[in-house]
């Protein structure tokens, strides 16, 4: 009988077997990148059709470190879905490469979700049925410290049904930079290598359709924002044209909950938000969520231009509560359940709503494009405040 117990427990040591992912990232118009941990590491194959057709594609470039596993897939067409297969696994995952204009599409957003919580698994059940074409993630992916060792459990089982088809783009929050100044985070995510000098992966930016998406990595202090953050993002602001602009980061430039407002933020990338009209802001930090009015110079827009700031960082971590004598810029907050945020992106319109743990609206606001007036509309469950309102939808 023992004998039996070792030859199985050796057989299944030789089989390969995937262990984590796999994970769309690094989409484009003209591909993606998968990737995955499997155990024993072993020279695999990846098999890409078309979705329709079933044409394989043949330019996979597979790369192998360890146990993790990076495939570049390239020479796709813009908008279009592909299949995909990794050998000695039965399943076949569909992905979507990114469209070359100005098409519609949606995108999710959450954050301090990493804690293998009850709120954080039946959460992560709710994101698929959204379909979102991409996924932020606002910081603190993995609690208490960012280990390598907690990814599984705190990552990639709670969202494998979701990053195995959606591309995902993270930035990193205070926890995930408590273990070797956040390498765990880098060694699992591929992300753009376009941040400032020193700064790979840890800052970056990318295109998705007509919207330009900047990442930052917001663990620094005021100097370190001044000088290297703020001239790369003046310069990635400017590039990005006519796009909408969103950027997304850990700690709150403007909230009222656990956490005082990011003033080495605002006082050294305040004004760049302000001059280059950035329409949307989201970050984590705060464990609940939290809209703007319009601001602009560090108050609410009574014209309504100006950039609209989120916090939604009810991802599935313990939520924190908002503090007495709200500023009167917030717009409206949640602090009594864990939700995430919908972003739906039109040629002349962003649709932000925030979805609780029933699956309903909390709250929704419309965002013009170059910053422009942003209408609310009153929703019974919202905690909004009596504050004047922006003229336009309703």
């Amino acid at each position: 009988m023992a004998a039996i117990a070792l030859w199985i427990v050796r057989d299944y040591s030789r089989r390969i077997h995937r262990v984590a992912g796999p994970m769309v990232q690094m989409v484009s118009p003209s591909g993606f990148t998968l990737v995955w941990r499997m155990q024993p590491a072993k020279a695999v194959r990846l098999q890409v059709h078309e979705h329709i057709g079933g044409h394989i594609v043949h330019d996979a470039v597979i790369e192998q470190r360890n146990e993790q596993y990076e495939a570049t897939i390239s020479g796709l067409r813009a908008g279009q879905e592909y299949d995909y297969t990794i050998e000695t696994q039965p399943q076949t995952w569909t992905t979507k490469t990114a469209p070359s204009n100005a098409k519609a599409f949606r995108f999710l957003a959450f954050g301090d979700s990493g804690n293998a919580s009850r709120h954080q698994y039946e959460l992560a059940q709710q994101l698929s049925h959204w379909r979102p074409d991409m996924i932020i993630h606002t910081g603190d992916l993995i609690y208490p410290d960012g280990r390598r060792e907690d990814y599984f459990r705190k990552f990639f089982l709670p969202y494998a049904h979701l990053i195995a088809v959606t591309p995902f783009y993270p930035c990193l929050g205070n926890h995930d930079v408590n273990t070797q100044k956040g390498a765990p985070f880098l060694e699992t995510f591929v992300l753009p290598d376009n941040g400032p000098a020193g700064q790979s992966e840890r800052c970056y930016w990318f295109d998705y359709g007509d919207m330009r998406l900047i990442a930052i990595d917001s663990n620094h202090n005021f100097e370190f924002f001044r000088d290297v953050v703020a001239p790369w993002l003046d310069q990635v602001l400017t590039q990005a044209g006519p796009r909408w602009k969103v950027l997304f980061f850990h700690e709150p430039m403007y909230t009222h909950g656990k956490y005082e407002n990011a003033k080495k933020l605002i006082d050294s990338i305040g004004s760049l938000i302000d001059r280059h009209q950035v329409e949307l802001i989201l970050s984590g930090h705060d464990h609940m969520y939290e809209r703007t009015y319009p601001m602009r110079g560090g108050e609410a827009a009574l014209d309504g231009r100006g950039t609209v700031y989120v916090t939604t960082a009810a991802g599935g971590a313990g939520l924190y509560r908002q503090r007495p004598q709200r500023p009167s810029y917030m717009a409206a907050y949640d602090d009594s359940q864990h939700s995430f945020t919908v972003v739906d992106v039109t040629q002349d319109w962003l649709d932000v709503r925030q979805i609780g743990e029933d699956d309903q609206p909390i709250d929704e606001t419309y965002i013009a494009r170059r910053a422009g007036a942003a209408a609310s509309r009153p929703i019974a469950s919202a905690r909004e405040f009596d504050l004047p309102r922006w003229t336009g939808f309703q």
